[in-house]
């Protein structure tokens, strides 16, 4: 007899906006209150969290699965980290002279990530 494993699928449901599949997204305040429910970013390269945004309002309303790198500043790391799964980098960008999304991806070199939603045999 083969062993199964049992789905649950309330890690999958989401009532809220989904932002997904994208090289770059960036958070701000506006976005987040604008939002009567969670927002989740899934599948993203790179996500740059604005100053503006306090570890309350992501900790209420952000979730991050399956992302690269989260840029954001010091204060905002722990929540960052309590909200996001399947993240390789969260922290400062540091002192990047490139940016928007060139500067993501300059940051990306020394990063490496597999991201698997799914796997067939």
């Amino acid at each position: 007899m083969e062993k199964g494993f049992l789905l649950n699928l309330e890690e999958f449901k989401c009532e809220g906006r989904i932002i997904e599949n994208k090289p770059h997204v960036g958070v701000d305040k506006t976005l987040l209150e604008s939002s009567p429910n969670k927002v989740l970013l899934r599948n993203t390269a790179t996500i740059k969290i604005a100053p503006d945004v306090t570890s309350e309002l992501i900790l209420d309303r952000l979730m991050i699965e399956n992302c690269a790198k989260v840029s954001c500043s010091e204060e905002q790391e722990c929540a960052i980290a309590a909200v996001a799964k399947n993240v390789a980098k969260i922290g400062e960008s540091g002192d990047n002279k490139f940016s928007g999304m060139a500067g993501g991806f300059n940051d990306l070199l020394s990063t490496k990530m597999i991201n698997v939603d799914s796997y067939i045999m």
